[in-house]
């Protein structure tokens, strides 16, 4: 780490206390914010509960590449993948061994793991995708706990003995669900009732249930997490697939969930930060001068670090002054 972010680490933490003590980042791989909106959906009883928090259904991937790899990047850097700042790195396909997330000075690109490092907050990936060895190329020893379940069904087990054998730490999460990116490639994205889509956010709920079990058993650990979840893309356009065609909303509109344990009140998270963001409407906003962002699944890197009372990630674009409020 360098003795830039160290200093800037010490000096911010001298001035702002951590929200909570443990965060955790979910990624829903290709969950369209519709889904959520169904009749079926009001039986998904965790997603309901995460819902009883400040969210939107109107937020934004990276419209320009709307496929997981790039906007996982997004995520855990905060930086949207073209333009002035972004981490361009496009292939969206299991790295090869020597690949590196490299700015333009050939230096690693920090992300949340940079500042959870050097905090000695204890940090985790939990992925089901191999593609996300890329993280462990670049960040290395900065992700204290790296594990891959490509079957897609050990996540939820893996993240909670994480949580328990470090309870009594500081700790920053994320997990990546796949569930739905599988069955719309495989079946369509179909929103209709038990559709193989709408059955795997069911699946995706039942494991967000294994989650939720875990902090009622636990309510003091409870009062001190907060949840972000997001997606990388929604999809539906082809009928099978959402690469290519960024820029139609069925792609590119996804959820954007904050929930704590602490009692937070349910809100609209654009109308909740009015001052500093705008509500997109069903446009597809790239960044221009003179307008208030958008909210963005890039947003969450620099969310979930205020969240733990940490500063930004440097040379971050989204989120950057830690503006977004959750309550």
């Amino acid at each position: 780490m360098s003795m830039l972010i160290s200093i800037i680490l010490a000096s911010f933490t001298q001035l702002q206390s951590p929200a909570y003590d443990h965060v955790i980042l979910i990624s829903v791989d290709g969950l369209r914010s519709d889904a959520l909106l169904t009749d079926q959906a009001k039986s998904f009883h965790n997603f309901q509960r995460l819902l009883t928090g400040a969210y939107t259904l109107n937020g934004r991937t990276d419209c320009d590449f709307t496929v997981t790899l790039p906007n996982h990047i997004g995520m855990l850097t905060s930086r949207l993948t073209n333009g002035d700042g972004g981490h361009h790195y496009t292939a969206n396909s299991t790295p090869p061994e020597e690949a590196r997330l490299i700015d333009t000075d050939g230096k690693i690109i920090d992300s949340v793991f940079t500042i959870t490092a050097a905090a000695k907050v204890h940090s985790s990936l939990v992925a089901s995708k191999e593609k996300f060895i890329l993280f462990k190329q670049s960040y290395g020893d900065m992700i204290d706990d790296y594990f891959i379940d490509s079957n897609g069904d050990k996540e939820i087990v893996h993240l909670l003995n994480d949580l328990k054998d470090h309870a009594q730490q500081r700790t920053f999460n994320f997990i990546h669900f796949l569930h739905p990116d599988v069955a719309g490639h495989s079946h369509g994205w179909n929103l209709s009732p038990d559709s193989k889509y709408m059955q795997s956010v069911a699946d995706v709920d039942a494991l967000l249930g294994d989650l939720f079990d875990y902090l009622d058993a636990n309510p003091e650990y409870a009062k001190r997490t907060a949840i972000v979840l997001t997606a990388d893309h929604g999809g539906g356009a082809p009928h099978h697939n959402h690469h290519g065609i960024g820029h139609l909303s069925i792609n590119y509109v996804i959820p954007f969930i904050t929930w704590t344990g602490d009692g937070q009140a349910k809100a609209d998270l654009i109308d909740l930060n009015f001052a500093t963001h705008r509500d997109p409407g069903i446009d597809d906003p790239r960044p221009q001068i003179g307008q208030l962002p958008v909210i963005r699944n890039a947003d969450a890197g620099n969310l979930c670090l205020s969240l733990l009372g940490m500063p930004p990630i440097a040379n971050s674009t989204r989120n950057t002054q830690q503006s977004i409020v959750i309550k």
